[in-house]
């Protein structure tokens, strides 16, 4: 996420009840906004957590590493390699130096944006890590917290941000 201080004006279209219909937020929630427009996205058009279907045309399965990789995949869009070199350094093992982001292509991995590769065995306290590392790149605790639940597959609609 770049460093930008401005707000945006966010305007919401349909009825909404005690909600103004435009407001400003800085440029980081606004990006946060975004990702969990399309986290929900993923939640309405995927097949169930753990089964395979058709996601946007592509046969696919509903996996925590699939939902890492999507995650992963938005926030790297404006500048992936500073957002995954970050993401790197924070989840680097000590005892390999391996990471869990990485541009040397492990042999079991998911493909991130600009040749960087998500290791494809991971378990499920370092994909929450490599989650954990988005505060880093300025990622609020409150969205990191919704993106950890959405990696581990709970429903997005039972745990909204306030």
């Amino acid at each position: 996420m770049e460093k930008n201080t401005g707000s945006v004006k966010v305007t919401i279209t349909g009825p909404m009840v005690n909600i103004p219909e435009s407001f400003d937020v800085s440029f980081t929630t606004a990006m946060e906004m975004l990702h969990i427009l399309g986290m929900e996205k993923w939640e309405e058009t995927a097949p169930e957590p753990g089964q395979y279907g058709l996601k946007g045309g592509v046969w696919m399965e509903n996996s925590q590493q699939a939902r890492l990789q999507y995650l992963l995949q938005g926030i790297g869009l404006s500048d992936a390699d500073r957002v995954y070199s970050v993401i790197a350094t924070e989840t680097r093992r000590p005892h390999t130096h391996e990471s869990s982001v990485t541009r040397a292509r492990p042999v079991q991995c998911l493909t991130l944006n600009d040749r960087w590769y998500l290791d494809g065995c991971l378990s499920l306290p370092q994909k929450l890590q490599v989650v954990e590392a988005l505060k880093q790149l300025g990622f609020s605790w409150d969205f990191i917290e919704t993106a950890k639940r959405f990696v581990a597959g709970e429903s997005l609609n039972e745990h909204m941000l306030c």
